[in-house]
């Protein structure tokens, strides 16, 4: 399904799905690592609605190697998260 989004769509995207100003608890590495993993999956999330947003012409594959990429950064801070519980 072909979609007619404006460029004020995409930003309004970022601003109320994702990026919005979050609290975050600051007091433990723990809790930061958790933020960082639940920011890592918001991106997911942001990424995976912006390709039905970004034409094929616009560069909607750079999207998916973006998307490819996060996991990889969830393993690495759930690592951490795991170092830092012991």
């Amino acid at each position: 399904m072909a979609y007619d989004f404006t460029e004020n769509d995409v930003f309004e995207m970022a601003d109320t799905q994702v990026f919005f100003e979050k609290e975050m608890d600051l007091s433990s590495m723990k809790a930061i690592l958790k933020a960082a993993i639940l920011a890592e999956k918001d991106a997911i999330v942001f990424y995976l609605g912006m390709k039905d947003l970004v034409p094929d012409t616009l560069g909607k594959d750079k999207l998916d190697e973006i998307i490819k990429q996060e996991p990889g950064h969830i393993r690495i801070l759930s690592k951490e998260l795991i170092a830092h519980k012991n």
